[in-house]
């Protein structure tokens, strides 16, 4: 994770324009690092040139779903925390999300509150477990 003195640095996944700008505005305000990427496969290609403290990851999109780029990080990355979103919001989508290794869950719409809460709770939990940061991060 970040040191104190370090920026947060968030990507936000999805392929819906609106959902990445919100994300962006919301999280940038809090002093956050966003990067925003409209499909899995280049966001999942900037997460292992540059890990991030919390990917915000939408299940549904094409080419690599959400639930893929979730897996795909989790073998190379324990420490990253992984809000999911999705404008499908089932019980059992949010069980495969969370056994994918997903942190939060966050139907679609969702406030501004929401979506601070569900980052900073993800951070809170992974600082918590007191993952290291010479663990697990995804090779570059």
């Amino acid at each position: 994770m970040c040191a104190a003195t370090e920026r947060v640095r968030v990507v936000v996944i999805d392929n819906n324009d609106v959902c990445r700008s919100s994300c962006d505005q919301i999280l940038s305000k809090l002093g956050y690092d966003v990067e925003t990427f409209a499909d899995g496969v280049a966001g999942l290609r900037a997460m292992t040139t540059s890990a991030p403290d919390v990917a915000i990851v939408d299940l549904k999109m094409p080419s690599l779903s959400g639930r893929e780029v979730i897996s795909e990080v989790r073998k190379h990355d324990q420490q990253v925390a992984i809000v999911v979103v999705t404008g499908y919001p089932t019980l059992g989508i949010a069980v495969e999300a969370m056994k994918a290794g997903a942190d939060e869950f966050l139907p679609k719409p969702f406030s501004p509150d929401e979506l601070r809460l569900a980052v900073k709770t993800s951070l809170r939990r992974r600082r918590q477990e007191g993952i290291t940061a010479d663990t697990g991060r995804i090779p570059g």
